[in-house]
């Protein structure tokens, strides 16, 4: 059974997501800011799917993923989704450059979410097909880079003009990954 941490500093939301996550069949843990999350990484090596909020006080969702980026990704897969309220093509760019797997908007999350971790869970069995057989050597660098085929559709969306923010994010969220 794969681990989920959920970041938010909305506890109505961490409920919600946490009842979601769990009804799917995940074990979920909850915590309400970026700090919280690095530790909760650090203490529990068994955690390999995030989903968390982008902005948050103190820690906000990219930085956060940035964190995990260089603190763990050498060292174990760990995958992420980024949930927001304000979508921005900047923000989704921006969140996939720094490794995160899905970008999804809070009013579709509940419709979006099991999609998302099913996603989630084929890359991460992706990436542990990879793994050494012993030991670790950092071999965990770079393969989480986004394939070309998303890296064309991000250049598609930012060169085309007559794709609002809204529409680029949708087609986003239509594409499997």
């Amino acid at each position: 059974m794969r681990k989920v941490l959920v970041v938010d500093d909305d506890a109505i939301a961490l409920d919600v997501y946490q009842a979601a996550v769990s009804s799917l069949g995940y074990a979920c843990l909850t915590v309400d800011n970026g700090q919280g999350a690095l530790q909760i990484l650090s203490d529990i090596q068994d955690v390999n799917i995030i989903i968390s909020d982008i902005n948050m006080p103190g820690l906000d969702g990219i930085t956060l993923l940035k964190e995990i980026e260089a603190r763990f990704m050498d060292h174990r897969p760990i995958v992420c989704i980024l949930i927001t309220a304000q979508t921005s093509l900047d923000k989704a760019v921006e969140a996939i450059r720094h490794s995160a797997i899905d970008f999804l908007s809070k009013s579709d999350v509940l419709s979006e979410i099991g999609s998302a971790l099913r996603r989630a869970s084929l890359k991460l069995s992706r990436l542990e097909s990879r793994l050494p057989k012993s030991g670790n050597d950092g071999l965990y660098k770079n393969k989480y880079a986004p394939s070309e085929e998303f890296e064309s559709v991000i250049k598609g969306i930012m060169a085309s003009e007559t794709n609002s923010n809204n529409e680029a994010i949708q087609n986003l969220h239509r594409k499997k990954w």
